[in-house]
């Protein structure tokens, strides 16, 4: 890695604020062009951009909307655009909404507006698209996000983008796609078992764009990936926090042991306060991804997939509690339940109380608790795929 593509330090930013405050001060004039020359293509050198090769393109061509003022390219391929608003005006919401639509059109997930004064940094983030807006002179206070547009951590995402990319391409042609590998294989294996072919090849498609396409925020984006949400329309600093993931600690295990289809089968619970993994439910109606969540380990990803079934699919409407993946077990332990008690009567000594007060059982191995995620979820008429250390 040369110098120009090392990231952007505290030291860098504290040094670029400093000249870029006496530019605006100095300056009689600061008309868009004068703002482009001794603030903006500063700003793009500071973060690692070369405004002399190629790498830094002007007056780039959109469809619906008027050129982006800069286009930040990785691999010949435009990553970031970049608008630039004449130092003396405000930044309008309406400015931030044409930068919206420039990315959507050009593919493109990262934009940095811009009148040398104020920034907005914009993410896509799936279906949304999330902002910070911040001061010159508070950069020093937001080094990790304005980080992610130098040029080194520009260039290290071009491969997830690279995948973003391949699975939208593949998504808008799916049936084609499934029926063609279909086909072969039906035609491979002289048309036996066509029905099971079709079948597979249907999930395996479902298996690859989930692989292909980006990881839901709620699963490990970590809190310094992209900027945050923020209000626009005002250039002070709208938020000082970013985007958290959602992992929870598992509490201590109890005397309860594992749960799976044969409650009380004496299995080891270790798993079940594993820490430092990666346990990602990912849930699907039909062939639509409808949420993911995860944490380090299994009992927390099934406590936030059930969360997610409560909130937004109405699970409980759909139960009998105390509730237990063998119903027909009349002594089986709870793993779902009202009070922290099992139907016998015994006290569930170790559980984890869910936001609408639910007691959920905190002893679940992993192979327990992705039986437990799994019933739940075709209750709600939804099906779940594992990823991770499951």
């Amino acid at each position: 890695m040369t110098d120009n593509e090392e990231s952007m330090t505290g030291t860098d930013m504290r040094e670029y604020v400093e000249r870029a405050h006496t530019a605006v001060t100095e300056s009689d004039d600061l008309s868009l062009r004068n703002t482009e020359l001794r603030l903006v293509q500063p700003f793009l050198e500071a973060l690692g951009w070369d405004v002399r090769l190629p790498e830094v393109e002007a007056d780039v061509n959109v469809p619906d909307r008027d050129p982006v003022d800069y286009a930040l390219r990785v691999d010949d391929r435009p990553a970031v655009f970049v608008d630039v608003v004449p130092c003396e005006d405000s930044l309008r919401e309406a400015d931030i909404d044409r930068l919206e639509v420039g990315m959507t059109a050009g593919g493109v997930d990262w934009g940095i507006l811009t009148n040398g004064r104020s920034f907005v940094f914009l993410a896509r983030n799936g279906d949304d698209v999330e902002r910070l807006e911040c001061r010159l002179d508070r950069f020093p206070s937001h080094e990790d996000a304005v980080s992610m547009y130098t040029k080194a951590a520009v260039e290290s995402r071009r491969p997830a983008a690279d995948r973003r990319i391949a699975a939208e391409r593949i998504a808008k042609r799916r049936e084609a796609v499934a029926e063609t590998l279909t086909e072969t294989l039906v035609a491979a294996a002289d048309g036996a078992a066509t029905d099971e072919i079709a079948a597979i090849v249907d999930g395996f498609v479902d298996d690859l764009l989930v692989a292909l396409g980006p990881d839901d925020a709620a699963v490990n984006d970590g809190g310094a990936a992209r900027p945050s949400k923020a209000t626009a329309g005002n250039s002070a600093d709208s938020t000082d926090g970013d985007p958290a993931a959602t992992g929870r600690k598992d509490a201590s295990p109890g005397d309860d042991g594992p749960t799976g289809s044969s409650p009380g089968d004496g299995r080891s619970a270790s798993s079940a306060t594993t820490e430092g993994g990666e346990y990602v439910v990912r849930v699907f109606d039909g062939r639509t991804s409808v949420g993911a969540v995860g944490t380090e380990d299994p009992v927390g990803a099934m406590a936030n997939a059930i969360e997610l079934l409560l909130d937004r699919y109405a699970l409980d409407s759909r139960l009998t509690l105390p509730w237990r993946p063998d119903a027909s077990d009349e002594k089986g332990r709870a793993v779902l339940a009202r009070t922290p008690v099992h139907p016998n009567g015994t006290e569930m000594r170790s559980h984890r109380r869910l936001s609408n007060g639910y007691c959920l059982l905190a002893t679940l191995d992993a192979s327990s608790a992705k039986a437990v995620v799994r019933e739940l979820a075709g209750q709600s008429g939804l099906r779940v795929m594992f990823q991770g250390d499951w």
